[in-house]
């Protein structure tokens, strides 16, 4: 699957999540392409333009603080992580039919591409060899500092855990993704308003709209994005040109805000 397939079928869950809090209930819904917003929803003949936006932890901005060239930002990081691993689950049933859920955490996240491949291969084959080598339904790797064959593996992971599964379908395969709650700032939202912003003028040129909506995700299963808001009357202190704009923190109990 395509980065841009992944991306579409995140949006779209999110968008599904956010319609059935809200208690909203088109008629239809249709993914659309650009130059067009992500969705347009039919609201008993009302038909709205949603654009999804996701939010992200913004590296310290105080005391003229530059980003290092060789500083990744935690989304980047996420990034590498999932590339990886959905790498080492290709690789690993490529050969082997055994069905297993596996966790990966990461001590330490390469960015040459040539590494990164060489992980995921060295990933499946742990996999196998855990597999193979043992009959139980969990089965758990920790690196050895004597085992010089997987120094590369040793180097970048700190652990595999695998739990057998019945069917090819519960085979989920995931990094670990611990994370430090960050509060959310207006700043935060006024950010990702004024960037999507850029593109309103674009989409009111179709006529078929009548309304555009904003819908911001805060993702809080991503370490990248795991954001609380205890604003208040300040959250509603942005200024947006949509129609309507949405914060919506996924995987929390916060509830979706109009602001």
């Amino acid at each position: 699957m395509s980065s841009d397939e992944k991306k579409r079928r995140r949006e779209k869950f999110f968008l599904e999540r956010f319609l059935e809090l809200r208690g909203i209930k088109p008629r239809n819904v249709e993914q659309l392409q650009p130059p067009n917003p992500d969705f347009l929803i039919n609201l008993d003949g009302r038909m709205v333009g949603i654009e999804i936006t996701e939010i992200f932890i913004q590296p310290d901005k105080s005391n003229n603080y530059q980003r290092g060239a060789d500083e990744l930002l935690l989304q980047e990081i996420d990034s590498f992580k999932d590339k990886i691993v959905s790498e080492a689950q290709k690789v690993y049933f490529e050969t082997n039919g055994t069905s297993v859920l596996a966790t990966i955490t990461f001590s330490h996240v390469p960015r040459a591409k040539k590494n990164s491949k060489q992980i995921a291969e060295l990933i499946a084959d742990k996999v196998r060899d855990m597999v193979s080598g043992n009959t139980s339904d969990e089965e758990h790797w920790r690196p050895d500092v004597l085992d010089n064959e997987t120094n590369l593996l040793s180097e970048a992971v700190a652990a595999i855990d695998i739990c057998r599964v019945p069917e090819r379908r519960f085979a989920r395969w995931e990094p670990t993704k611990a994370g430090i709650v960050t509060n959310l700032t207006p700043e935060h939202l006024q950010d990702r308003i004024d960037l999507k912003a850029q593109k309103l003028s674009n989409y009111r040129k179709n006529k078929e709209f009548s309304e555009i909506w904003l819908l911001m995700v805060a993702d809080r299963t991503r370490p990248s994005q795991k954001l609380h808001h205890t604003l208040g009357h300040s959250l509603y202190s942005v200024s947006s040109p949509f129609d309507k704009t949405f914060y919506y923190c996924h995987a929390s109990d916060e509830p979706v805000v109009e602001l």
